[in-house]
C-alpha cells in the first residue's frame, strides 16, 4: 500500500497541465535607439542608430537609420552603412573629456552627455573551462585579474578581440 501511494503521488507531482495563454500586447510607437562608443583607440569610436520593433517581431531585421545628422562635440559623424556613423579619420577620444552627442532625426533632436574616464590596468587575462551549469552550456570563459583603484564605483565594458596590424602579424 505504501509503494502504491508513493507511485500515485509521484505521478501527480510529475504530470502537468498545459494551457495556451495569449497576451494582448499593445503596439508601441516605433522609437529611435542610439548606441555610441567613444574610445581612445584611433578610429574605433562610432554611433549606431536603429529603430525599435514590436515585442513579438523576431523575423524582421532591425531597421537601421541612415539619414540622421550626428555630431559629437561638434565633429560630424558620417553614415557608413548598417546604421553606423563614424567620425573622419583619424579620430580618438581623450581621457577626462566630456562628450556631447547630438542626433537630429525626423525633426527631433536627441542629446546625451558622458565623460570618458580613465580605465584601470589589467594584470592577467586567461581562459577557464567551465562545465555546464543550469542554462549555461559548457565552454571557456575569459577571466581577468586586475586592481581597480578608481575613487568611486564604475561600470566597465570589456571588448575582447585582437589588433591585426604590422606589430602583431605572425605572433
Amino acid at each position: 500500500m505504501k509503494y502504491a501511494l508513493i507511485i500515485i503521488l509521484s505521478a501527480l507531482l510529475l504530470s502537468s497541465c498545459q494551457e495556451v495563454i495569449d497576451i494582448d500586447t499593445p503596439a508601441s510607437a516605433n522609437k529611435l535607439v542610439v548606441e555610441g562608443v567613444i574610445s581612445t583607440e584611433t578610429d574605433s569610436s562610432f554611433v549606431r542608430l536603429t529603430r525599435t520593433l514590436s515585442f513579438f517581431d523576431n523575423t524582421s531585421p532591425i531597421p537601421t537609420v541612415e539619414n540622421a545628422a550626428v555630431t559629437v562635440n561638434g565633429v560630424s559623424f558620417t553614415h557608413i552603412g548598417n546604421g553606423i556613423y563614424k567620425a573622419p579619420t583619424p579620430y580618438s577620444g581623450s581621457i577626462n573629456t566630456r562628450y556631447n552627442l547630438n542626433v537630429v532625426y525626423e525633426g527631433k533632436t536627441y542629446t546625451a552627455t558622458s565623460m570618458l574616464e580613465a580605465g584601470f590596468d589589467v594584470d592577467t587575462i586567461f581562459s577557464v573551462f567551465k562545465p555546464a551549469s543550469g542554462f549555461i552550456p559548457e565552454g571557456y570563459a575569459v577571466t581577468y585579474v586586475a586592481t581597480d583603484n578608481r575613487p568611486r564605483i564604475r561600470y566597465t565594458y570589456f571588448k575582447f578581440g585582437y589588433k591585426n596590424d604590422e606589430e602583431t602579424k605572425g605572433k
